[in-house]
Order: structure tokens, then C-alpha cells, then sequence
């Protein structure tokens, strides 16, 4: 894993417990595609937010588009002021009335008008575009490469804190911080030839460390729920850690689809108490979160490395493939409820999930499937 961007991730994957149900799909006649709701057409990238009534896209040409949700009229469009290629970042959130774009910088547009409100550039470090993790109450967090983690007022753009994950000499990248409670849990890699890593929490309001967890190089999370945080290594182990003190609940290997891998990168997302994984092989494994129990693995025929990130509701998870298909499996079974067509677009990164409707971005459509 580079320290660079996240959309590495997915030219990275393009090249390449107990024993439990393990289904092949071959994408069979009778598996159907998703009911398209609407479309606009665009160059998709990363994953949309959505605040209910609008649903908000990344594009490739560093567009931000707010589509409405209910007919897919295009409300407005704006643009981060980046020259560079393609965005850096891949993906938007919505916090306290603005839709905040992740780019080489932070860009924070109102979410009624398409106006920019702020664009965060740090003083200090570099990059937090890059990065973009979960917003809870008003305050919106990421990562960087630079090896900081962010704390930014949603509603001005002032940075709240910002604090090195770690002490150790070498170039670090801090990953996108998941906000639980209290805490902001943030993974990092140090690139110093030695392969390590960990995981930090941080104090949501001070960004005082509340504890830290030593490992290997960061691939996956991390994703929080209740009082436990799951993050996943390259060697392709999963590690639930307490929420508490960071002390580890249980640890599980490579999926069985994977094994001899000698790097893998797992996707996460996390539902319910199931926690569910992806591989660069194409498995899609889901884990009861108390237990580590596997309760069901599919590996996609033909359909190559998962994306790099997935989405899920309370019935439904939703991964992307690096072939373009997107794929909703039922959460407590594995079964594959729909998969699009080619037809229907080329889809490589998570949707949002929202209401009645699942708003992905292609890579020439944005588009609304029925759930």
C-alpha cells in the first residue's frame, strides 16, 4: 500500500474459523439486475453522500454534482479549485448543512446552494483530501499522508486539532478515522522498510491519545460498532479491538479463498453485528462481530478484486468489483439479490445507500438503483 491515494487501491487490486457455506456465483441468468430509478450523466468518482433529500458526486473533472433524490434533477454543480489529474480523495460527506469533498484539500460546499463555504489547507502536513473519514457531531475528520489526523469545524472549516499518529521516524500515513462515541480511531502505516503499523484513538474533542495498538501496515478499516473496532492488516488478518482500552477481543486470518496470498487489501463495512470483508481475490466474507464467528463467504466468478470500499443497510451489503459490477448480497446469507448489468454502467466504487434507493457513481453515469 502506497501512501498516496486510496484510488491506488484499486489499480493495486486490479492486478491481481470453522469451514462454512462457500458459494461460487457465475452470475446465472436468473440472478437480475437492479430496477434503475434514474440517471445523470457524469464521470463518476469515489462515493456519493446523501442528506435524504439530495444525493451529492464526486466526478472525475473534480465536479461536485447535487442531484435531487427523488427524480434525479441536477440541483447544482461546483468545483474544487484542484489542477491535479484526477481527485485525490474519493469521497464526500455531509455534515451540519455543508457536503464536505474530499481532494487534495477539504472543500466544503453548501449543501443548498453549491456555494463554497471553506476549503481547509493545514498549516501543518499536507493532504487531507485524501483521507476523508466519518463527521459526527459538527466535526468533520480525516487522515492524511502526511501522517496527521484532523479535527475541522463542519460549519467554518477552522481546524479543532490536529495530531501525529505516531512518533516514530519514518513516513507515515494516517487513514481515514472512523468517529465512535467519544473517540476518533484513525489506522496508520509507517514506510520505513520494516513493515509496521497500528491503530490510535484519539480523544474526539482534545485529540489527546486514549490508546494505541502496535501491528502490521494497515488494508482495511477500520469500522466501528457498539464498543469495538475492526481493522484489517495486509497479511490479510482481521483484529477486533475494544473501544475501551484497545485491547484485543479476537483476530481472524485470510479468507479461505485467499489463502497463499502474500498481500491482500479487505475492504470492511460493518452492520447490525456482522462485520463483512472483502479480498483482493473477489471473496466477500461476513463475521458475527462478538464472536468471529464466518457466517457465510462468496467468491464472484470472473468478476475480479472487490473495490476499495463497500456500503450496507440494515438487510443488504453492497460491494463494487474492479470489473465495473456492482453486487448486493443478503446479509445474513450471502445470497445475491441483484448485480448490474454491464449495460447498466461500470461501477468500482461503494454507493450510498439511502431510503428506498442506492445512488452509485459510474464511470460515465451517476444512477439510482431501487434497493
Amino acid at each position: 500500500m502506497t501512501p498516496t491515494r486510496l484510488a491506488v487501491t484499486m489499480a493495486a487490486a486490479a492486478m491481481i474459523g470453522a469451514r462454512v457455506p462457500s458459494v461460487a456465483h457465475g452470475l446465472d441468468a436468473d440472478v437480475k439486475p437492479p430496477t434503475v430509478l434514474w440517471s445523470v450523466a457524469a464521470e463518476g468518482w469515489g462515493q456519493p453522500a446523501s442528506d435524504g433529500r439530495s444525493v451529492y458526486f464526486l466526478t472525475r473533472s473534480h465536479d461536485v454534482v447535487a442531484v435531487r433524490a427523488a427524480d434525479g434533477e441536477v440541483r447544482w454543480r461546483a468545483r474544487t479549485q484542484s489542477s491535479r489529474g484526477v481527485p485525490d480523495g474519493s469521497r464526500l460527506v455531509v455534515a451540519g448543512g455543508v457536503v464536505v469533498a474530499g481532494d487534495y484539500d477539504l472543500y466544503a460546499f453548501d449543501a443548498s446552494t453549491g456555494r463554497l463555504r471553506w476549503r481547509f489547507a493545514p498549516a501543518q502536513g499536507h493532504g487531507p483530501g485524501y483521507y476523508l473519514g466519518d463527521p459526527a457531531d459538527g466535526v468533520v475528520y480525516a487522515g492524511s499522508p502526511a501522517g496527521l489526523v484532523y479535527a475541522v469545524d463542519a460549519a467554518s472549516g477552522a481546524q479543532l486539532w490536529a495530531v501525529p499518529v505516531t512518533t516514530v521516524v519514518g513516513p507515515t500515513t494516517a487513514y481515514a478515522p472512523v468517529a465512535t462515541r467519544d473517540l476518533v480511531i484513525a489506522p496508520f502505516t509507517v514506510f520505513d522498510g520494516r513493515a509496521t503499523g497500528g491503530v490510535v484513538a484519539l480523544d474526539a474533542r482534545t485529540g489527546v491519545q486514549r490508546w494505541r495498538r502496535a501491528g502490521q501496515p494497515w488494508a482495511g478499516g477500520p469500522v466501528a460498532g457498539g464498543d469495538f473496532a475492526v481493522v484489517a492488516t495486509n497479511s490479510g488478518m482481521l483484529t477486533s479491538l475494544s473501544t475501551k482500552d484497545g485491547s484485543v477481543r479476537w483476530t481472524v486470518g485470510a479468507p479461505e479463498t485467499a489463502e497463499g496470498s502474500v498481500r491482500d487489501f479487505r475492504p470492511l463495512v460493518c452492520s447490525r453485528d456482522l462485520v463483512v470483508a472483502g479480498s483482493l481475490s473477489g471473496s466477500v466474507t461476513a463475521y458475527d462481530a462478538g464472536t468471529r464467528r464466518r457466517l457465510w463467504e462468496s467468491a464472484m466468478l470472473r468478476l475480479g478484486s472487490v473495490g476499495p470500499a463497500f456500503a450496507a443497510s440494515a438487510a443488504t451489503v453492497y460491494v463494487p468489483f474492479v470489473s465495473g459490477r456492482l453486487v448486493a448480497f443478503d446479509l445474513q446469507t450471502g445470497a445475491v439479490r441483484w448485480v448490474t448489468a454491464p449495460a447498466q454502467g461500470a461501477f468500482r466504487w461503494a454507493p450510498v445507500v439511502a431510503d428506498r434507493a442506492v445512488y452509485a457513481a459510474g464511470d460515465a453515469v451517476l444512477q439510482a438503483f431501487d434497493r
